[in-house]
């Protein structure tokens, strides 16, 4: 009968776990989600949330999706989170 252990502590692959497949499986995105908020991901993320609440607001107050959507993206009157994110992410970082 097969063992994994005693073929990993001879340094074999098994059929079972194979370490290099494992490592990059779980290694690349373990590196991506740690360069998101390094790229400035975060940044991009509250925008959007500010975009969208913008989007709702404003197409309820002109009745059309058209029209919040214009007004939304004219840069004319932006919402409370999309002036604080346009705020936050001019400071200067601390590194």
């Amino acid at each position: 009968m097969f063992d994994p252990v005693s073929a990993l502590r001879e340094g074999k692959n098994c059929v079972f776990f194979r370490p290099i497949k494992t490592v990059k499986l779980i290694g690349l995105p373990l590196v991506c989600l740690a360069m998101f908020p390094v790229a400035g991901g975060h940044w991009a993320i509250l925008q959007t949330v500010a975009w969208g609440q913008m989007l709702v607001s404003y197409s309820k107050e002109a009745g059309s999706l058209v029209l919040g959507a214009k007004k939304t993206f004219s840069a004319t009157s932006p919402v409370r989170c999309a002036v604080r994110s346009r705020k936050a992410k001019r400071q200067k970082s601390p590194w």
